[in-house]
C-alpha cells in the first residue's frame, strides 16, 4: 500500500504569492494533472499545505506542517509521518511533467529501500522520491539540527538509499523536463511552451 503526497505549502514569493498548484497547464490546474497520475499508481493521496482552502475541491485530505516554519523539509517530514501507509511517494506541486510511468518506477524500487531518489545533472530530486515510514524520524532529526538542505536526505547513513541515475531516467523522458519546476513567471511561460511538445507527460 502506498500514499502519494503532493507538497503544496510554499509561499511562492517569486510568483507573487500565487498558488502554484492552481496554475493551468494544458487546460487544467497542475494539481489536477498530478492527482490523475497518482490515482494510477497509489492507494491514497494527501496534500501537505498549511492553508486547506485552495484545495477544498481536491477530494483528498489536506495536512498542515507538523513543524512550523521548517520549509520544504518540514513538508516532506509531515508527508512521511502523516501518510496512512508505510511507504510514501512525494511530489512537489510545481512539477507538471513528472510522468505516471516514472512515478510507477519509483514505487517499484521503493519496495526495498527507505529512500529512492533520482539524481540528475543538477543533483538529487528529493521532492520527487519515495520514503519509508522509518525515514520520518531521520527527517525530523535533520529539522531539529537545522540542516534544511534537501539534498542531505540522500546522505542519511542509517537509511537504505537507492539513487536512480541519469541513464536509468532517460527512458522516461528528458530529465530537464521531467523534473522541471515552476518558481518564476518565466518558468511558467516555459512550462506552457513545453506542454505542447511533452503533453504526453502530463497524463
Amino acid at each position: 500500500m502506498w500514499t502519494g503526497a503532493i507538497l503544496a505549502g510554499g509561499r511562492s514569493r517569486r510568483l507573487g504569492g500565487l498558488n502554484k498548484a492552481a496554475l493551468h497547464i494544458a487546460g487544467a490546474p497542475i494539481i489536477d494533472h498530478q492527482l490523475a497520475k497518482l490515482r494510477q499508481v497509489v492507494d491514497h493521496t494527501i496534500v501537505i499545505a498549511n492553508d486547506a482552502e485552495p484545495f477544498r475541491d481536491a477530494g483528498v485530505p489536506v495536512i498542515p506542517d507538523l513543524v512550523p516554519a521548517s520549509g520544504a523539509l518540514g513538508a516532506l517530514h509531515t508527508a512521511v509521518h502523516s501518510a496512512p501507509t508505510d511507504r510514501t511517494l512525494v511530489i512537489a506541486c510545481d512539477m507538471p511533467f513528472v510522468s505516471a510511468a516514472l512515478l510507477s518506477h519509483l514505487i517499484g524500487l521503493g519496495q526495498s529501500a527507505d529512500i529512492v531518489i533520482p539524481r540528475t545533472a543538477r543533483g538529487y530530486e528529493p521532492l520527487c522520491a519515495t520514503y519509508s515510514r522509518r525515514s520520518a524520524g531521520e527527517l525530523l532529526r535533520l529539522i531539529e539540527e537545522k540542516r534544511f538542505k534537501l539534498g542531505d536526505v540522500a546522505l542519511i547513513p542509517s537509511l537504505t538509499v537507492k539513487e536512480i541515475d541519469r541513464g536509468e531516467l532517460e527512458r522516461f523522458g528528458p530529465e530537464d523536463v521531467l523534473f522541471f519546476n515552476i518558481n518564476t513567471p518565466d518558468d511558467y511561460k516555459r512550462a506552457l511552451d513545453l506542454s505542447g511538445e511533452y503533453r504526453s507527460l502530463l497524463g
